[in-house]
């Protein structure tokens, strides 16, 4: 998973997320991609603290199962309901300085 979040090959489980090139958005998805193999939603500041694979082997071991549940995509159409802050903004954009 480090692999493909990071880009890189040859990772070993002494390395370092955040020195072989991770930030928060790479951790955030690397979140992400745990919840869904794993079904463990971890916090961000969990990867900041465990920031070695074999660290975060660990923490997922220990951590408890919380079911993955994707979002399904609507069948396209014309239009869609949109909220109240939606309708705000396009109100907004319509003024000759939006």
């Amino acid at each position: 998973i480090w692999e493909e979040v990071l880009g890189r090959e040859g990772i070993g489980v002494k390395d370092d997320f955040f020195e072989l090139g991770g930030h928060s958005l790479k951790a955030t998805s690397l979140m992400s991609k745990y919840h869904k193999i794993f079904e463990v939603k971890l916090d961000l500041k969990d990867l900041f603290t465990h920031t070695t694979l074999e660290s975060q082997g660990v923490l997922l071991a220990e951590s408890i199962k919380s079911n993955y549940v994707s979002i399904e995509p609507i069948s396209i159409q014309a239009s869609y309901p949109i909220s109240d802050a939606q309708r705000r903004l396009w109100v907004l954009s319509q003024f000759e300085q939006g």
